[in-house]
């Protein structure tokens, strides 16, 4: 072995997340959340980090209620990328994401008066077979 002098420097670059509202919760491929929907909480968002190449699977689970569900997911500049509203479960399934940076999942209803709790599920192709 070697002995010698180094410096070691960090760098911060900021939080990837700076730029997302705080009401927005995280959410991290193979994580479930739980959610409701109604008059006074017409959606939910969430935000999460994705790389280039990711294939992810996302699930809007309707648990009770009426709840017609429907999942959009959003870039980092808030433009649609792809979404589905079939009742009882709204899935995005073997999406590509375009680009490395944070996305937004907006789970919400494809009418203005169902209602109802949902689970929201994100799962990455590695993510998905990890528990077998």
């Amino acid at each position: 072995g070697r002995t010698g002098r180094y410096t070691l420097a960090l760098e911060d670059l900021g939080n990837a997340f700076a730029a997302v509202p705080p009401d927005v919760q995280r959410i991290g491929y193979g994580l479930s959340l739980t959610g409701s929907i109604d008059e006074v909480t017409p959606e939910g968002r969430y935000a999460f980090w994705g790389e280039e190449g990711d294939i992810i699977n996302v699930t809007m689970s309707r648990v009770d209620g009426d709840l017609n569900p429907q999942i959009t997911l959003l870039d980092a500049n808030g433009a649609v990328l792809i979404g589905d509203a079939t009742s009882p479960n709204a899935r995005i399934t073997t999406y590509t994401l375009p680009r490395t940076g944070v996305y937004t999942l907006v789970a919400g209803r494809s009418d203005t008066t169902s209602r109802g709790n949902y689970i929201l599920v994100l799962t990455s192709r590695d993510t998905a077979t990890e528990g077998g």
